[in-house]
């Protein structure tokens, strides 16, 4: 009985370390899968910077317009040419280039732009040094 008994436990125990091999391969090939281009992607819809290959559901140019609309962008800056898009958020950031007068308060704001909601703010980005 001793001898089955360990015997059923051996196995019980080969079974169990077959199932997380299995289940860290397919975790590693998912992960693989999602770190692959699409070569049929049009520029503006490559996910940059950010290291998420997640299809942006609002291209560049459509974050664009709505960042230019919003007010608050506006009056922060004007908007850069650095889009980076953020898949884990759904949302585009853009890099707001500031006069030179402002440019010393220790931020670096960006005009955010939400997927779900189509709307736009300003995250200001700040280290707390401020340079003179």
């Amino acid at each position: 009985m001793s001898q089955t008994k360990n015997v059923v436990i051996g196995v019980l125990i080969v079974l169990l370390i077959l199932a997380i091999i299995v289940i860290v391969l397919s975790w590693n090939n998912e992960q693989e899968n999602n770190e692959s281009f699409s070569d049929d992607l049009d520029d503006e819809e490559e996910m940059v910077d950010v290291g998420d290959v997640v299809l942006a559901t609002l291209t560049m140019e459509e974050a664009q317009q709505i960042a230019m609309a919003s007010e608050e962008c506006s009056m922060t800056g004007v908007l850069s040419d650095n889009y980076t898009y953020n898949g884990s958020s759904k949302t585009w950031w853009v890099d707001l280039d500031r006069i030179p007068e402002l440019a010393n308060d220790g931020c670096n704001p960006a005009c955010v732009i939400w997927e779900a909601t189509s709307t736009a703010e300003v995250n200001w980005r700040c280290t707390g040094l401020i340079t003179e």
